[in-house]
């Protein structure tokens, strides 16, 4: 009798193994595709609409969704979609090969343990309260002595609010959470996303007009992040296939479908700018012009009586008055301490541990130093003059300007074709402009020297000025670049077309 069982259970075993074996077979592995890929890759992402979420059967939907499915289809492969929380999905893809998760922010502390597909989308970052809340927001330090923010655990929002010194967190599993949350005042603000703000709300089962925007923090972009050891033959061909999609237009019909903003990809019938080298000078001329007139203003207002006095009921007014006729920047005030005031009065953070400090008070002037600004958390520009008393730093009046205003005016005042490209990086490689406002400050390096983009950033960094060749986003494109004498920023102009000689 036991010999029996014995031989029947095995004989089970053999059928169930046989079974799993032709479902594994079906649903991940197939033959091997066209593009390589033998091993199946586990796919991840979050509860974070529109872009990603779990649809009414059950199924992943979303923005980001369709592109992965796309990319997948073009390579010949078709894998599950599986739906965790952020923290444990970015845990489970750091732990093993041939895993993805998206959609991703790049972040200083992702940026190396990852290999990164795309940009697949965009979102902007916001801030949310009940409405008819009496909350005031105004600026960073509003939001800090507001109360506790909702924010999803492991996200890219918390490390940008610990950047901005916003510490009193409140977590979520999901924005939806967040949501709940908040319409029931257990939290009196929400960072989510402008995009995906009425998605939530029906997931949540809240009414629409239950909480309203209250703050506009960033626009940041979001990738595919695959696991370190997965082979470059699989991450650059889900790259070829995302390129192929910019190119044909099938990315845009999908942004158009789901109505939310991503890259955007040439368009043949827009007429290219007549002389690149031109354009290169105008936008150059008038960054230079503009900083220079705010360096100028800084000089002027360093050596009146009220900024020398050093006495906040004589400096505050003049802020107010110089903010007041200037919107696209923030004039402030700071001691030798770090202590600052803007137009509002004393900001609560200190400004002495800021990397550009210590030569401004060593009595030199600050041109262009680029920083995410703490009394209003936006992507800024810092210009900086010392106050001088007898030889010594009695102070330091300085600006920050937000350089998504300044990119907005440069596309506005020189008329600049939606197919010319536009962007200045730093020393270190850095996007301080962009005609693309989401990647302003973010390193173009991310996707690898490997690359043709790569390598032209490489040959523009090192170089004064010249030409470079590069495919990006499954269009090629010619740029003409130069180095300011005045900030050091190589300011580069790209035209897509055929490689001109």
């Amino acid at each position: 009798m036991k010999k029996t069982f014995l031989i029947g259970a095995i004989g089970i075993l053999v059928i169930i193994f046989v079974c799993m074996a032709g479902c594994v077979n079906q649903q991940a592995v197939h033959a091997p595709s066209a593009t390589g890929e033998t091993m199946p890759i586990r796919v991840i992402t979050e509860e974070f609409p529109p872009y990603n979420y779990a649809g009414p059967n059950g199924n992943v939907t979303g923005q980001s969704t369709e592109v992965v499915n796309e990319i997948m289809r073009r390579n010949g492969v078709s894998y599950p979609i599986g739906i965790l929380p952020l923290d444990k999905g970015l845990a489970d893809t750091r732990a093993a090969p041939y895993t993805a998760i998206y959609s991703l922010a790049v972040t200083p502390e992702r940026r190396d343990n990852f290999t990164w597909v795309g940009p697949i989308g965009t979102y902007t970052m916001t801030f949310f309260a009940r409405n008819g809340s009496a909350l005031q927001i105004r600026n960073i330090d509003d939001i800090r002595s507001a109360g506790p923010v909702g924010v999803v655990r492991g996200d890219q929002r918390v490390l940008v609010l610990q950047e901005n010194r916003v510490t009193d967190l409140s977590f979520c599993t999901n924005d939806t959470q967040c949501v709940k949350r908040l319409a029931e005042g257990e939290i009196p603000l929400w960072l989510g996303s402008k995009e995906g703000v009425a998605y939530n709300l029906a997931l949540a089962g809240v009414s629409p007009d239950a909480i309203v925007p209250v703050y506009t923090l960033q626009q940041t972009e979001l990738f595919i992040a695959f696991n370190k050891g997965t082979p470059e033959t699989i991450t650059g061909s889900w790259q070829r296939a995302l390129d192929s999609m910019y190119q044909d237009g099938t990315f845009g019909q999908i942004m158009d479908r789901w109505q939310t903003s991503g890259p955007l990809p040439f368009r043949p019938e827009e007429p290219n700018h007549p002389d690149r080298a031109v354009t290169l000078a105008a936008v150059t001329a008038l960054t230079d012009t503009t900083l220079q007139g705010v360096h100028y203003l800084l000089r002027a207002m360093a050596y009146t009586g009220d900024i020398r006095s050093g006495d906040p009921e004589k400096i505050v007014p003049l802020l107010q008055s110089v903010q007041s006729d200037n919107p696209d920047i923030l004039v402030w005030y700071s001691y030798p301490n770090g202590t600052y005031f803007t137009s509002k009065g004393q900001v609560s953070e200190s400004l002495v541990d800021r990397p550009y400090f210590p030569t401004v008070l060593s009595g030199e002037t600050v041109l262009g130093y680029p920083v995410t600004s703490r009394s209003t958390g936006r992507l800024s520009a810092v210009i900086a003059v010392p106050v001088m008393e007898g030889g010594t730093v009695t102070g330091i009046m300085g600006s920050s300007v937000y350089l998504d205003l300044l990119t907005q005016k440069i596309t506005r005042e020189l008329s600049l074709t939606p197919s010319t490209e536009f962007y200045a990086l730093t020393g270190d490689g850095h996007y301080v402009l962009n005609s693309v406002e989401a990647r302003i400050l973010q390193d173009p390096s991310l996707l690898g020297n490997q690359t043709s983009f790569g390598r032209a950033i490489q040959e523009i960094i090192q170089g004064t000025a010249g030409t470079a060749n590069y495919d990006l986003e499954g269009t090629t494109w010619t740029a003409s670049f130069v180095t300011s004498p005045l900030t050091g920023w190589k300011f580069v102009v790209a035209e897509p077309g055929p490689v001109i000689p």
